[in-house]
């Protein structure tokens, strides 16, 4: 299982690996073994992380925390206009409950959409981007 990662709004290197690890994930980094035909086989919610054995044999652990810092929605990631210019919204403090994950449901055949015990469920967490946070992670956890 993975460890667990220290928070981004903690001081120390903890927020750093999370800067980084996010950095990898928004600039497009990518293993080459990432492909339109691996889907996840399996996918295992723990108390602190998410399980998810793919159909190529690869096996993820992402912390809870992680995924949620990294939701792709358009209110956390921001969204880009025609010119390509990216519109964020300022970034909020996470409350005690960010971090749980109440509920995980299918979208079509390509995503999940998780709800955090926030209340926070907006994020599509499709395949390729559960593959990018799984490879920033892996990058990551080296350097803790």
């Amino acid at each position: 299982m993975a460890a667990n990662m220290p928070s981004a709004d903690s001081g120390g290197n903890g927020g750093n690996v999370l800067r980084d690890q996010r950095r990898a994930v928004l600039d497009g980094w990518h293993s080459p073994d990432h492909g339109a035909l691996v889907q996840p086989v399996d996918i295992t919610p723990f108390p602190n992380e998410l399980a998810i054995r793919w159909s190529d044999g690869r096996e993820d652990f992402l912390p809870l925390e992680t995924l949620r810092r990294f939701c792709p929605c358009a209110g956390c990631l921001g969204e880009k206009d025609i010119f390509g210019t990216t519109y964020k919204p300022p970034e909020k403090p996470y409350g005690p409950h960010a971090f749980q994950l109440k509920r995980l449901g299918p979208v079509g055949g390509y995503a999940v959409q998780p709800v955090w015990g926030d209340g926070h469920g907006t994020g599509l967490y499709t395949w390729e981007w559960l593959r990018r946070v799984g490879d920033a992670v892996s990058a990551g956890s080296s350097n803790p």
